[in-house]
């Protein structure tokens, strides 16, 4: 017989754990997680009639008011912190069977709030990623990065968006962990570890997987215009371009263009020169890649499979056994069942 798990939860608001009475009560709780988006947990509460005919702790505004502090914690047998953030909403039902959702999430939606028009002067973009970090109250880890711009505007931007612009124009990716702001460049090419070995029918218990061919992007040609030398900027980015295959002899551009290749041709207005441009259209390139291969896997609940990490998954077929990179994962308990779903990428085959 196989080993048993017993799932485990902590929930605790404002540095401390709720009370046995409303651990007691708590129906379900998830976490969903997925790169360049903030981290989102939902928390159902059941509520016995008896405790609406007086006052009802589940409804207490002392505990879970939004911008109150929450660390949730999971796992099987023993719990680890699977995320840190705080509350924003209350949905409350008053029905046959009440309940009250608990929603919220990391740091990273402090980035949302109200919008910026704004200029920096001689930075580079990793030092930008420390500025605004330090705004909302977050640390930063951020890859350094090279180039300096004598100027880049934030044009009526929340923060949010205006670091997903600076991220994309180099293939970069945003993610919280706890009180810390990264700021990276993808590890899809990184091998995965031991630790993260699914094989369908034993320990995966289920996968789906999606392959289609991309429609843009096999040939990226950057356009802009270099206003010191006062001539035309071009850089075209190319299949050879592509950062990893991730273990497969051709990237999804190279499968794909054996129907139709599939050039573009992208205007910047604010391309520093002609490295710059090389850049912006080898991210865009690697961007598209992304849609290649994508896939939904089901596992025994596990808070180290997260975002931003490579897996190997097992048993699919020669063609598709391999690495993939996890972009997204759904934690999600209830009634003593924890369950994980992760979903992946892969850039080549």
């Amino acid at each position: 017989m196989g080993d048993v798990f017993i799932p485990s939860f902590k929930i605790a608001v404002n540095g401390s754990a709720i009370s046995e009475d409303l651990w007691n009560n708590i129906h379900s709780i998830t976490v969903e997680s997925e790169i360049n988006l903030p981290t989102m947990f939902n928390i159902v509460m059941e509520v016995p009639d008896e405790e609406l005919k007086e006052n009802w702790e589940g409804i207490d505004m002392a505990v879970f008011k939004p911008g109150n502090p929450v660390k949730i914690s999971m796992g099987a047998d023993d719990a680890l912190e699977l995320m840190s953030g705080e509350i924003t909403a209350l949905d409350i039902s008053f029905d046959s069977s009440p309940k009250v959702e608990i929603r919220g999430y990391d740091k990273m939606h402090r980035l949302r709030f109200g919008t910026k028009t704004r200029s920096f002067t001689e930075k580079k973009d990793s030092e930008i990623v420390s500025t605004i970090a330090s705004e909302a109250g977050l640390s930063a880890n951020a890859e350094a990065t090279t180039t300096i711009y004598p100027y880049i505007f934030q044009n009526n931007q929340s923060n949010y968006a205006f670091l997903l612009e600076r991220a994309y124009r180099i293939g970069y990716e945003l993610m919280v962990d706890k009180d810390k702001l990264i700021f990276r460049k993808s590890k899809e090419g990184e091998s995965p570890g031991s630790t993260y070995t699914f094989k369908y029918g034993v320990n995966l218990e289920s996968f789906h997987l999606s392959l289609g061919t991309l429609i843009r992007g096999s040939e990226v040609e950057v356009r802009g215009w270099d206003i010191k030398q006062k001539k035309e900027i071009v850089h075209k980015a190319t299949a050879s371009n592509a950062d990893s295959k991730m273990g497969g002899s051709k990237s999804g551009h190279e499968f794909s263009s054996s129907i139709k290749a599939s050039p573009i041709s992208v205007l910047y207005d604010s391309v520093l020169d002609a490295k710059d441009a090389e850049n912006i259209a080898k991210a865009i390139h690697n961007n598209t890649l992304e849609a290649f291969i994508t896939g939904v896997g089901l596992y025994t609940g596990d808070v180290q499979i997260k975002p931003g990490i490579t897996v190997k998954i097992e048993g699919i077929g020669d063609k598709f056994s391999g690495t993939y990179y996890v972009y997204s994962t759904i934690h999600s308990m209830d009634y003593g069942s924890f369950k994980t779903i992760f979903k992946v990428r892969k850039t080549g085959i």
